[in-house]
């Protein structure tokens, strides 16, 4: 990895030189003055900091393809009218739906936890 493959890595991932060093754990008073010396090429970049670079860009990506998946299948889907209705307090509820049974007359219904 080059000095500019890390800058352009730092972009992607939206970071300021200060933060990627943060992220990375970099020591010393100023640790984006480290990021820096590598993207100009100063500085060699560690091979440790190459595997976390390429996973923290691999991470990114698949944030981004769940996050654009998400947004797709969501407006893929046609809601009910009933999905997009909130209950009312009268409507009756399935008691198999929240995992109580239903004891009792209906004037005095208990419920009861499946165990």
């Amino acid at each position: 990895m080059t000095g500019p493959d890390v800058e352009a890595a730092r972009k992607r991932l939206g970071m300021s030189a200060a933060d990627l060093g943060r992220a990375l754990r970099l020591e010393g008073r100023d640790p984006g003055q480290t990021v820096r010396r590598w993207e100009t090429g100063h500085t060699p970049v560690p091979g440790p900091a190459q595997v976390a670079l390429e996973y923290m860009l691999k991470e990114a990506k698949a944030a981004k393809a769940a996050a654009r998946a998400e947004k797709s299948s969501a407006q893929a889907i046609p809601r009910s009218p009933q999905a997009q209705e909130p209950r009312s307090e009268t409507e009756p509820v399935d008691p198999r739906a929240i995992g109580s049974v239903a004891v009792g007359s209906s004037a005095g219904l208990k419920t009861r936890r499946r165990g």
